[in-house]
């Protein structure tokens, strides 16, 4: 389900045109320069990341233009240069995979809906159901097995 604080915009405009500039403009840039396809995939997603730092300024501004503040937007805008890093990765790799772009927009599009995971929230509502292994473990496990295929 979609948080209320998810605009519109979000869920459709905006994965639409940065598929379209971060994938088809991008990777079509790496791919006419010889670029590798693991280098496509790998280093177009930075500036995909990098693209999102912007939302540093404002947090810093939302929580007071304070020294805590400055931390929390930090911390803020690495984890979300991370995920949206990891999500390029993917992304890539279902355009150079595909030669289409509707793929990436379809995952994009859907990543935005369901949101980042509430990890916390998930293991203190779900404690009873804890199976020794941890999520970070079963995708560190798991995740290059279905990279491979």
């Amino acid at each position: 389900m979609t948080s209320p604080k998810i605009s519109h915009s979000s869920l459709f405009p905006a994965p639409i045109t940065e598929e379209i500039v971060f994938r088809a403009c991008v990777i079509a840039v790496y791919h006419m320069s010889g670029a590798s396809t693991k280098r496509m995939i790998f280093l177009g997603p930075l500036s995909f990341g990098l693209a999102h730092a912007h939302h540093a300024w404002d947090t810093f501004n939302r929580y007071g233009r304070t020294a805590s503040a400055a931390k929390r937007a930090i911390f803020m805008s690495l984890f979300q240069l991370s995920y949206t890093t990891l999500f390029g990765f993917h992304s890539s790799y279902l355009f150079v995979r595909t030669g289409s772009i509707y793929p990436p927009i379809s995952a994009h599009i859907f990543c935005n809906i369901m949101g980042v995971p509430e990890l916390m929230w998930e293991l203190r509502t779900y404690a009873h159901r804890k199976t020794g292994q941890s999520s970070p473990t079963i995708c560190v496990v798991f995740a290059p097995r279905v990279w491979a295929y």
